[in-house]
């Protein structure tokens, strides 16, 4: 039986942004580049982020970072640079 949240919502749930903040919706768009690219936008639209495996997850959170690395976006700098 799948764990509730918290917050009592279902697992997996489409959440809306409500950030107005533009880094962050920045990121969301990234975050769906990530799952486009990965073949993964069907199972987010009917399951939700959080309805992802971890390997997904990770496999997207890799996309979003490097391509946040690319265009400016990161807060943090690599050993690399």
């Amino acid at each position: 039986m799948p764990k509730r949240s918290q917050s009592g919502e279902q697992p997996g749930k489409l959440k809306q942004e409500s950030h107005s903040d533009p880094l962050v919706q920045e990121r969301m768009a990234l975050k769906w580049e990530a799952a486009r690219q990965l073949e993964l936008t069907a199972k987010v639209e009917e399951l939700g982020w959080g309805g992802l495996s971890s390997r997904e997850t990770g496999a997207i959170g890799a996309f979003v970072s490097r391509m946040a690395r690319e265009r400016g976006l990161s807060e943090h700098k690599t050993a690399r640079e």
